[in-house]
């Protein structure tokens, strides 16, 4: 069932939405934009896919993403943007008022688009617990509330200080669903409060992956706030959530002529080139294997210059190995002889893709098969970096720059799908257009 729309209480001011009108195809000029705990940059990349964007600054703890974020982005000018490392609780002291005002978004508003995806492992649905209740048999979940005052919760509100310091036009925050519903939805409520006595007009929305082409099962929260002098300028907002693509393989209703065919495992990885131990990538486009029929998904994700980077397959300890070679598309641990078993496991641990349906959600540690449905749909071994990528909708010209498989999926697993992202951009942009027509 596609997910609801949250709700809020409206300003006294916001009696009913404002109406959407197309935007002016006649301007063509790039937007500025900027994001903080960019990781690799999957939300900037997304939005950069419409063409109407340049990248200027990404902030991020991790150094190693921060470079692999810098070097797939260009400005308007074609240089690599700004990458700013470190703790962002220290950088909106001095670094990124020093730097935005070096750019010129300093306290003037001029910042098209700010762009945010707050760390979310304290909301994270991996971190409940369950057990039997012992009087009523009964199973519980929890683990939320030890959470609750897990510090990367709190991050968002030094997002929030750059936010009162810039006043960028349009800004967009993406965190797990739990993080409207936890602690009765207060985390949500203050969101939406801060962006509210900030001057913004403010949406928030859960959005699932596949009804916008991307080929996993991937549900996130997204918070869309436009500064209030612009929506009465323009009279409308973005349209949020935006309008699907894709209809989806576990939908309840038969697949409509108006939407695409949902993008599935074999859609999205069948045409990628021998994965090996070593790095091989770089080679000439030729070397992708010739295929009769390609999907469109696979013509949009591929390169035209070179072969893909990051397709490397890791060697599989041998038990790990026997449980996978005992798996068929979807079978779980559970399923499997109890001499296989480990001796205990999640509900989502180990597991084969299936080619005829969809990744299942790609995490930070989809580089080991017993930690997620990471199993090849045929051959013994785990996916590489490479296709848990294709699953996020990274094209193959997107190279993550580090040594560290562990990195590397960490920057996937961690990333805004691409698509996603372009699929909130376009409404966006059809604004900025609008605004700054007037």
């Amino acid at each position: 069932m596609r997910s609801t729309r949250a709700t809020y209480p409206a300003r006294p001011s916001q009696k009913a939405e404002p109406r959407r009108v197309p935007a002016s195809p006649r301007i063509q000029r790039p937007y500025k934009l900027a994001e903080l705990f960019c990781g690799c940059g999957g939300f900037s990349h997304g939005f950069s896919l419409t063409g109407r964007f340049s990248v200027e600054l990404g902030s991020d703890l991790n150094e190693v993403f921060c470079s692999t974020f810098q070097k797939n982005h260009l400005t308007q000018a074609g240089n690599e943007p700004l990458a700013l490392p470190g703790e962002i609780q220290n950088l909106v002291r001095k670094d990124l008022p020093l730097a935005f005002r070096d750019l010129g978004y300093y306290a003037n508003g001029r910042l098209d688009v700010l762009l945010g995806g707050p760390p979310c492992e304290g909301f994270s649905q991996n971190k409940r617990s369950e057990g039997l209740d012992p009087e009523t048999g009964k199973r519980n979940y929890g683990g939320y509330d030890k959470h609750m005052n897990d510090s990367r919760n709190f991050l968002v509100r030094h997002f929030f200080r750059v936010v009162e310091d810039l006043k960028p036009k349009i800004v967009v925050i993406e965190n797990v669903p739990q993080i409207l519903t936890h602690d009765h939805g207060r985390f949500g409520a203050e969101i939406t409060a801060r962006f509210q006595g900030l001057g913004y007009f403010a949406k928030r929305e859960v959005l699932f992956a596949p009804e916008y082409g991307v080929p996993q099962m991937r549900r996130r929260a997204f918070f869309l706030a436009v500064r209030e002098d612009l929506v009465k300028r323009v009279g409308w907002v973005p349209e949020f959530p935006p309008p699907r693509t894709h209809y989806r393989i576990d939908a309840d209703d038969s697949p409509m002529p108006f939407l695409s065919k949902a993008v599935t495992v074999r859609d999205a990885i069948a045409d990628l080139p021998e994965s090996n131990e070593e790095e091989h990538g770089g080679r000439s486009a030729s070397f992708y294997p010739h295929m009769d029929t390609l999907s469109d998904y696979s013509k949009m994700m591929r390169s035209r210059m070179r072969t893909p980077y990051n397709h490397i397959h890791r060697t599989v300890r041998e038990t790990a190995l026997k449980r996978l070679k005992a798996m068929r598309p979807g079978m779980r641990l559970e399923h499997l002889p109890e001499n296989l078993r480990t001796k205990s496991w999640y509900f989502n641990c180990y597991g084969r893709l299936d080619w005829n349906d969809q990744a299942r959600t790609i995490t930070k540690s989809c580089n080991y098969v017993g930690s997620g449905c990471f199993g090849h749909p045929e051959i013994d071994r785990g996916i590489t970096m490479r296709e848990a990528a294709r699953f996020q909708s990274f094209d193959d010209d997107f190279r993550f720059w580090s040594d560290s498989e562990h990195q590397i999926a960490h920057m996937i697993g961690g990333a805004v799908p691409p698509l996603l992202a372009k699929a909130i951009a376009g409404p966006v942009v059809a604004f900025l257009d609008r605004a700054s027509e007037r």
